[in-house]
């Protein structure tokens, strides 16, 4: 059970970071091209959900992707299907929502890489015979590479730790780590367990205890044994050349001269 939500973790993880890949890179190579006073009003657009909580955009998402929904409802309008589609509680609607809000993620590292490229560069290669596509292909895609091996990292490590969307639009086959944790925080009061599927992300849970165990004190909140404090030990050297050892006196032993004392 716990491996399946590892996979689908991973699973949606690596779609929603190849989907970001596709889209994000024409966004970033569109901004690229265009003048600068038109790619400020561009980013701006792209900037500007970040102002709005996640828990309100994936209320916003749900409004759009419900049976009863602008989506359904247009598409009904139009008679380009005849019933609803199934758009939300499943894989589809938790990746459209994942992907509309990790897109940014891609799209600032690559725009980064397609600006720090010389545009000298693609003169020289249309000096040399050859096209706009080649160019692309010779030229920008190898130098923009580390640019989306960036963006990729980043908007797949972000997307690992997702828990409002596939809560609000996922169903029960699309729980992934965060929401299992929580699970096992809020439900079965499991912290051990949820503190080793926080800590263990790329490997397999372990089994969780049995009911009637389930309000047995837990060995991780059993009281840890203070030992014993053992007196120091010094090295001394005997009159005779040889070396012995011998305890510290305590601190009853020494003397009052070597303790201050308190003024009246």
């Amino acid at each position: 059970m716990y491996g399946r939500v590892f996979w689908i973790t991973l699973k949606i993880s690596a779609l929603a970071t190849l989907l970001c890949v596709l889209l994000g890179y024409p966004a970033a190579y569109f901004l690229a091209s265009v003048r600068p006073a038109t790619r400020q009003l561009l980013l701006l657009s792209v900037i500007v959900p970040f102002f709005l909580s996640v828990l309100v955009r994936n209320y916003v998402w749900m409004v759009l992707l419900q049976r009863t929904g602008l989506v359904n409802r247009t598409l009904l309008g139009w008679n380009v299907i005849s019933h609803p589609l199934e758009l939300m509680y499943n894989e589809l609607g938790v990746l459209i929502a994942m992907v509309n809000m990790l897109l940014p993620y891609m799209i600032f590292p690559v725009l980064s890489a397609l600006l720090a490229i010389p545009s000298e560069l693609s003169h020289a290669s249309a000096s040399l015979g050859a096209g706009a596509v080649r160019t692309f292909w010779r030229v920008t895609l190898p130098l923009t590479l580390p640019g989306v091996a960036a963006g990729g990292l980043l908007v797949f490590i972000v997307a690992l730790g997702f828990f409002i969307t596939p809560a609000l639009l996922g169903g029960p086959k699309q729980m992934m780590i965060s929401n299992l944790i929580e699970f096992s925080v809020r439900q079965v009061l499991n912290w051990p367990f949820a503190f080793a599927l926080a800590n263990t992300p790329g490997e397999a849970a372990p089994e969780p205890p049995s009911a009637d165990s389930s309000h047995r004190p837990s060995p991780f909140y059993a009281r840890a044994r203070v030992p014993r404090p053992t007196l120091p030990l010094t090295l001394s050297l005997s009159p005779g050349g040889g070396e012995g050892i011998e305890m510290a006196p305590s601190p009853r032993e020494r003397e009052p001269s070597s303790f201050p004392r308190p003024r009246w």
